[in-house]
């Protein structure tokens, strides 16, 4: 792939990568979304069968930064969500990548999955920690 996210026309029979050195694997064509039904979301696919919820994550790999859409257990706090380790890779939906070599560089994937050995820091966007209140107040 280019810089950009297009194909370069590099074809490959065959190839070995070592998960570890994996930051993300994006899905880039939305027709044929999870067992070939372009009809069915993602949202339909992660959400409320476990009770899992939504909650935006903003992600960083080693060369790129991540935000997108992570559906979590109810009670998964930041912590409990990046010191995780199962699953190995994590999918992520709505996602948006930018390089952090050329911040210009910004793709949007309908879904990708990121590599929890690859994520050095995480954030959730727009969520309230009442403990950092109550410290506050104390004071």
């Amino acid at each position: 792939m280019r810089v950009t996210g297009e194909p370069d026309g590099l074809v490959l029979p065959d190839i070995m990568v070592d998960q570890d050195e994996i930051s993300f694997i994006a899905e880039m064509d939305t027709e044929n979304r999870i067992g070939g039904a372009a009809t069915r979301s993602y949202d339909q696919v992660f959400a409320s069968p476990e009770n899992r919820v939504a909650r935006s994550y903003v992600m960083f790999t080693p060369g790129h930064i991540i935000t997108g859409t992570v559906y979590l257990f109810g009670q998964t706090d930041l912590r409990g969500f990046v010191d995780a380790s199962d699953p190995r890779f994590l999918a992520v939906t709505d996602a948006t990548t930018r390089s952090l070599a050329n911040r210009r560089v910004v793709n949007r994937y309908p879904f990708l999955t990121v590599n929890r050995t690859q994520m050095i820091a995480a954030s959730e966007v727009g969520r309230h920690d009442d403990t950092i209140d109550e410290a506050l107040a104390e004071q």
